[in-house]
């Protein structure tokens, strides 16, 4: 019996023996077995090469556009997952300093948002690429997608240096809280100046700190509509100054009269303790005067949100007049990166990327067909308002030196609203130093 269990275990650790050799010696495999292998191993090689990603900075202004900003950058991207788009948000007041610093520097982001104002020294000065040919990346590109309007600030001698990104126009923004408790109808289409100020003496309420009127000191929201209203001009037609036509003094006159004669709108002194918009959102303003890009804060703001709307602004002696102005996205020529932030330019004017924009309520889109989005977004407004203004709108007065002139404005229109000099004599000073800047562009 022990001589047979002895060859049992004699068995058992010879076959166990065996199958170990057999793990350990690799198994012969076909061609065909063989081939499949490499073949797969050369498709996770190629899954696994890296992709070359460039990299650009977008720079933009304004406050509150993080969101929208994002969604478009991350919707490019999906799109393009070889380029990074860094984004580099700054405060307006900040903006053109640090931009015309990095232009200095040669280290200007690849792309960025321009004005009117400023971008006719940049084209000068050589830094801009052209954008209007961008049909290599998107058949259906055209400028014929934007109003013209929009277009023809960024156009050069028939050359664009900028794609349109939105417009804006000024509405007449009124808490009807305050309407309601006086028991005034709420502002229309019919209204003109004198309406204006009938109505704002009787919502003002100085005993609880309320003023039917809020003449703060801002030219595109501000006095620059009062004088085109009046029939005047900061900049005529034909490119001269027009700070001293009666017209343009009779608007300044208007804005400055809100203050001192009418008596329903804080000072300038009391608008540099709290700024205008504050006070309208906290109820200590009736009315004001302000740009399509605020529906979005004060849609937003839960002390003012239910309790706003907006109406077209009151017609003055001469005509119906608002302001307008349209924003575009350039890029620098200096830019490393150049087939990629054309793509992403190309990207930013598209009816996807607008109607992004649009669905957030940022700016009013420029792209054909997305404004209507963009008042969609504002149901409970009469939003339309700000489309329907631009049979009456005027662009922003512009030069080849518009900022130089520009900061003669802001520094006169500062002493005449806040009474240190009268309008008459404001306006005279200020036309013989725009005569003097308009006269080197010549």
């Amino acid at each position: 019996m022990k001589r047979i269990i002895s060859l049992l275990l004699v068995l058992v650790m010879a076959m166990a023996s065996f199958a170990g050799c057999a793990s350990d010696k690799p198994t012969e495999k076909t061609k065909e077995e063989t081939t499949k292998e490499e073949v797969k191993k050369d498709t996770t090689k190629d899954k696994e090469e890296p992709v070359e990603v460039s990299e650009i900075r977008y720079a933009y202004w304004g406050d509150g556009n993080e969101d929208f900003v994002k969604a478009i950058v991350e919707a490019f991207e999906a799109k393009n997952p070889d380029v990074k788009v860094i984004i580099e948000a700054l405060p307006w007041s900040e903006y053109w300093t640090k931009l015309e610093a990095s232009a200095m520097g040669g280290a200007m982001p690849d792309v960025f948002i321009h004005h009117p104002k400023y971008i006719e020294q940049y084209v000068d000065n050589n830094l801009l690429v052209p954008v209007d040919d961008l049909n290599d990346i998107d058949p259906n590109f055209s400028l014929d997608n934007y109003p013209e309007a929009t277009v023809a600030p960024f156009l050069f001698d028939g050359t664009a240096y900028g794609l349109p990104k939105d417009f804006d126009t000024i509405g007449l923004f009124y808490n009807k809280e305050i309407f309601d408790a006086a028991g005034v109808p709420y502002p229309d289409s019919t209204w003109d100046w004198d309406k204006l100020v009938e109505v704002a003496k009787q919502l003002t309420d100085k005993e609880n700190d309320i003023y039917g009127y809020g003449a703060y000191i801002t030219p595109q929201q501000g006095y620059y509509n009062t004088i085109m209203q009046a029939g005047g001009y900061l900049i005529t037609p034909e490119g001269k100054s027009g700070a001293a036509m009666p017209e343009t003094m009779a608007g300044m006159q208007y804005w400055v009269d809100m203050i001192y004669t009418h008596e329903v709108s804080p000072t300038p002194e009391q608008f540099a303790d709290t700024e205008a918009k504050q006070m309208f959102a906290s109820g200590k303003l009736a009315m004001m005067f302000a740009g399509s890009w605020n529906m979005n804060n004060f849609a937003q703001n839960e002390d003012i949100a239910d309790k706003f709307d907006v109406a077209e602004l009151p017609a003055g002696p001469a005509q119906k007049a608002v302001m307008t102005n349209s924003i575009c996205f350039s890029i620098a020529k200096s830019t490393e990166e150049l087939e990629a932030a054309r793509r992403f330019v190309a990207f930013l004017a598209s009816e996807e990327s607008q109607s992004i924009e649009a669905a957030f309520g940022g700016a009013i889109p420029a792209f054909q067909g997305t404004a209507s989005k963009w008042v969609e977004t504002y149901s409970d407004y009469n939003a339309q308002i700000f489309i329907d203004s631009l049979e009456f709108a005027y662009p922003l007065p512009r030069t080849k030196n518009t900022n130089k002139w520009y900061s003669v404005v802001k520094d006169y229109a500062r002493l005449i609203i806040s009474n240190q000099v009268s309008v008459e004599e404001g306006c005279t000073k200020l036309n013989e130093e725009m005569e003097a800047i308009l006269a080197e562009e010549q």
